[in-house]
Parts: structure tokens; sequence; C-alpha cells
């Protein structure tokens, strides 16, 4: 009798501590699957999570801020700019009374918007003319319905093999230019897509007026359709990359789609601008308000570099690289649903 009941009072105080810590344990385990989620290493997660997405926000707003300052500069300058100041080609002639100064239509667009991990593609071992500045390689393009749209090759190619190496993307090549030994050799790169027609404002043949369009390969007229036309016939909403070397085509290709007062159906743009002394299809004054065209399609420019490959004046052939940002900041990576306005005109893609 005297052993039994010394035992029992220390077995109900071990079932109560045990009873005390399991209700204890549980109500932990309820409390922190809460707040974090299913499983209790997630709270551990969490706050580096919640620093890292502050960081991110406080780099976009620190992009964007930069971004705004240097355009109202910019467009405090452009301001000034009339169509006759253009007496010496691309450059404008300023005099103070003292000095002359030359001021190049490139100047007033400068590369102000910090891309995040910019990347060259197609960079090989001869340098030079080739490859092309692209925003988020690694980021923006790994998604399995990457689009990009290369007009232009003349059977260079290192741009399009190395996106295919280190993306998903599905690479289609523009060329209506190409002998039949480069066509054979571009249509075997696995991945690569060749169509042997260009890129225009309205769909048919179009004639050559100037022997340089064509690299002096004696060619007289060739095939293109419209972006409109090509997206359709392929199915394509939206493009991620539309790269552009079409040797001085690209401004009535840039001038077309700015007057259609749409959004731009695609998110980045690497685009080889071309002037030819004397000819009809690079007028400065009408290169001047592309140029300001694209900025008010909310493309901005990441990169600018000239071409020093030719023989030419390294001003005159110059790569400009471009991404599509909202008001917000955002990078713009698809159709927007919402109606946005251009010049006070309303429309929506």
């Amino acid at each position: 009798m005297t052993r039994q009941s010394t035992r029992t009072p220390r077995k109900g105080l071990i079932y109560g501590l045990s009873a005390v810590l399991a209700i204890g344990l549980a109500s932990a385990v309820l409390y922190y699957s809460q707040s974090c989620g299913p499983f209790l290493w997630t709270c551990q997660q969490k706050p580096a999570q919640d620093h890292a997405v502050a960081r991110l926000s406080e780099q976009t707003r620190l992009i964007e801020a930069i971004y705004q300052e240097t355009q109202a500069i910019q467009n405090e300058e452009l301001a000034k700019v009339k169509p006759t100041d253009f007496k010496e080609g691309l450059a404008i002639i300023s005099t103070d009374g003292e000095s002359y100064r030359l001021k190049y239509i490139w100047d007033y667009f400068l590369p102000a918007y910090n891309c995040p991990l910019k990347e060259k593609m197609g960079i090989d071992r001869q340098l030079g003319d080739n490859g092309k500045w692209l925003c988020g390689v690694r980021t923006l393009l790994k998604k399995d319905n990457c689009v990009v749209y290369s007009f232009g090759s003349n059977g260079e190619t290192t741009f399009e093999e190395d996106l295919l190496r280190k993306t998903k993307c599905d690479v289609h090549v523009f060329d209506p230019t190409l002998h039949q030994e480069t066509k054979d050799r571009v249509s075997n790169i696995k991945g690569v897509t060749l169509h042997t027609y260009g890129l225009g404002i309205t769909d048919g043949l179009v004639e050559l007026t100037d022997q340089r369009q064509d690299m002096n390969k004696g060619l007289k007229a060739f095939p293109v359709k419209t972006l409109a036309t090509i997206m359709k016939e392929l199915k394509h909403e939206w493009v991620d990359v539309v790269k552009v070397d079409i040797e001085g085509a690209e401004w009535g290709f840039l001038e077309d789609q700015i007057a259609r007062r749409l959004p731009l159906p695609f998110t980045q743009l690497q685009v080889e601008y071309h002037y030819f002394h004397g000819s009809n299809i690079t007028v400065p004054r009408k290169m001047l308000e592309v140029l300001k065209g694209l900025t008010a399609r909310d493309m901005r420019v990441f990169n600018v570099e000239p071409n020093y490959w030719w023989k030419n004046w390294a001003h005159e052939f110059m790569e400009f690289a471009y991404i599509q940002v909202n008001k917000y900041g955002e990078i713009v990576t698809g159709p927007q649903a919402a109606p946005r306005k251009f010049g006070g005109a309303q429309s929506a893609f």
C-alpha cells in the first residue's frame, strides 16, 4: 500500500507535464504553419525572400528614376531641334560665337535604361560586326514559348546559334538575299526556321532604290511581308526579340509601326541603323521622327554602339538595343490588355 501511494503522484505528474508539452507543441506547429506555410523550414526562408524582394523593388525604382531624369534632359534638348538644323548630314552644327560644335542625331537618344543582366549574344573570336546586346537572356528568355525574329542575316548566324545554346527560344530567320548554298546551311541549323522573304511595310515585291540595300549583290527586287502578316501566319501573339539588320529599310518599317498607333508587339528590339549619303530612304529629319516615335512607344534604349567594321564613318552605322517598359517601370513581356494612349489617341492591343 505504501509503495503504490508513492508511485501514483509521480505518474500523474509525468502525464501532466507530457500533456502540457504536447499542447504547447501542437500550438507552436499550428501558429508557424499559419504564418510560414505547411513546412516549418519556410520560416527561415521568408526573411531572406522578403529582403530579396525589397531589394529588387528598390532597384526597379532607382532604374526608373535614373531613366526619367535622363529623359527629361533629353526631351529638353530635343525640343530645340528644328528640321532645318541638319546641314551636315547627321550632324547639327551649333555655335556659341566663339567655337563650333557638332551634335549627331544619335546624341539625343542615350542608353539611359539600366537593363538588368545585359549580355552580348553571338560574339565570336572575329569580333567586330557581329553579335547583339540583349537584356535578361538568363531570365526574360528562359521560358518555353520564347520567340525570336531575326530579319537580315547575310548568312551570319552566330547570334542565332548562341541564343539556341542558351535559351529555349523558337528562332526564325528572314532573308530574301541568300544564295542557295547559304540557304541550305542556315536551314540545317537545328532550332532555326528560315524564311526566304524580308520585312516590309506591305506584302509583295519591293523594288530597291539604292544598291547599298542589297549589299551590292545585284538584286533589283525581293519579296517582303509586314510584321503583322508574319505573326499571323506563324501564329505568334508576341515576339520576345526582334532583330533588324536590313540595310536602311529599317526606317520605313519602324515609321510604319509607329504610325499604326498600337503598342509594339515585342519586348526587345535590336536594330542596326544605317545612313546612306544622298539616299531618299535615310533622310535625317525623318530618321529623327522615328527615333522620337520609338521613345513615345515606351521603347527604352539600353545600349548603343557604332559599327566600325565597314568602310564608312563610324557614326553612319549604329547598333541600338531597346526594351519595352511600361509606365510603372515594368518590362513588358506580353500583349497589354488595358488601353494605352499614344499622342492623345486611345488604342487597345
